[in-house]
């Protein structure tokens, strides 16, 4: 392997690292407004998916899609979320919570 190569794989991952140890902060600021705007909900895992997947982080950003999905959705029905809705958020706040830390801990190795 070249040096050039080397050292473009080494700025990657250390790229990679910081943005990982980011991410707990990222999904506590969505978390945090769930609790008042469902638009900015949206927006903020709209952002989060897009960010994942440069990275490589296909189910964080899956995750934060579907969850773009949900909230968008409902802002535009201006409705308030269901039981059921409400629990398929708190799921795929667990699920981002899961794969940020798998994914810290994988380029952590």
């Amino acid at each position: 392997m070249s040096d050039i190569r080397k050292d473009l794989e080494d700025t990657l991952l250390d790229l990679k690292r910081a943005y990982a140890s980011n991410l707990p902060d990222s999904i506590v600021e969505i978390e945090d407004a769930l609790a008042n705007s469902l638009s900015k909900t949206a927006a903020l895992a709209h952002k989060l998916s897009g960010t994942a997947g440069m990275y490589g982080f296909d189910i964080l950003s899956r995750t934060a899609s579907e969850l773009e999905i949900i909230c968008g959705e409902l802002h535009k029905q201006a409705v308030k979320p269901s039981p059921g809705d409400k629990k398929k958020i708190y799921r795929l706040l667990g699920t981002l919570h899961e794969s940020a830390r798998s994914e810290y801990d994988r380029l952590e190795r």
